[in-house]
This record gives structure tokens, C-alpha cells and sequence, in this order.
């Protein structure tokens, strides 16, 4: 019996032939795990791009709350009231969170921001009233305002220029 080399041959390429589509088989991914993979992945994408939204959201935040002083702890507690609630992640809901947890003392606040701000308030306040009372003092009228005015009004500017001239 001699055996045909070139169908010995033959027969050898195709079972390499064949182990190799069998390993390939094994290793190529199945339409339910591709279908897991591409729900897995855009899932992620989803997650990345809410992420950077809500980062931008709180950085702008914390930036215009000088009272809320950012601490991991005090950012856990804000995602998680908001989790909780079943709120979406806008500077609204951030105000109200921070709100509710400062007023039960259990997020930590800039104390000296909040002073500062206070006395900013009021000396905003202080200057809007001067600069009312210098504008009021120096306002021209024309003749169909003072036509028009009370009379109690315009004996008062009647008044106010008479104690300016002496």
C-alpha cells in the first residue's frame, strides 16, 4: 500500500483548514454577547457624557455657592440626596439639597464665605441707596413731569433746591 503524497498532502491542509475555522468559531463572539457588548458600551458612553454634564453643572455651581465648602463627604450627600428624590442633577436641585443638609447639619459650610457675603449684601444695599438719593438730588425734570407731579412731591424738590442754594 503506498499512500498518494499529494492526497496526504491534500488531507493535511484540510484538516489544518478545519482546526483552524473550529478555533476561530470558538473565539468569534456570538450576535447575543455582540448585542451585550454594544448595550454595555453605549451604556457607558451614556454614563461619560451624563458625568461630564453633571460636573460641569456642580463646577459652576460650587463656583456661585461660596458657602457650600466642597468636601467628598458633602459631595456624596448632595448626588445622594438628589438619587433619592428621584431629582435630575441641575443647579436648582443642587440649592435645594444643599439647603435641606445645611439646615440639619450634615454637610460642612464656609462660614467666613457666608459672613463675607453677608456684609457684601449690605454694602451693596448701602451704596444702591446712596447713589438713589445722589441721582434723586440731581435729577433734571422736565415741564411736563413737574406739570404732572403731585403737588406734595414738587413742594418737597421745591424745597430740597432752596436748602442746596444757601
Amino acid at each position: 500500500m503506498y499512500a498518494d503524497p499529494i492526497r496526504h498532502k491534500e488531507i493535511a491542509r484540510l484538516q489544518q483548514i478545519a482546526a483552524e475555522r473550529e478555533a476561530l468559531e470558538r473565539k468569534a463572539p456570538t450576535d447575543e454577547q455582540i448585542q451585550s457588548y454594544l448595550e454595555r458600551t453605549s451604556k457607558t458612553v451614556e454614563q461619560e457624557a451624563r458625568e461630564r454634564r453633571n460636573e460641569e453643572i456642580a463646577g459652576a455651581w460650587v463656583t456661585s455657592h461660596p458657602e457650600y465648602k466642597p468636601t467628598p463627604q458633602g459631595a456624596a450627600l448632595l448626588e445622594e440626596y438628589l438619587t433619592a428624590r428621584g431629582l435630575r442633577f441641575t443647579p436648582e436641585n443642587l440649592s435645594a439639597a444643599f439647603n435641606h443638609l445645611a439646615q440639619k447639619n450634615l454637610v460642612e459650610t464656609n462660614e467666613a464665605a457666608v459672613q463675607a457675603s453677608i456684609r457684601e449684601t449690605a454694602q451693596n444695599a448701602e451704596l444702591e441707596r446712596r447713589a438713589r438719593r445722589v441721582e434723586a438730588q440731581h435729577r433734571t425734570y422736565s415741564t411736563d413731569e413737574l406739570y404732572q407731579m403731585p403737588i406734595d412731591e414738587l413742594e418737597a424738590l421745591t424745597y430740597q433746591d432752596v436748602v442746596r442754594s444757601r
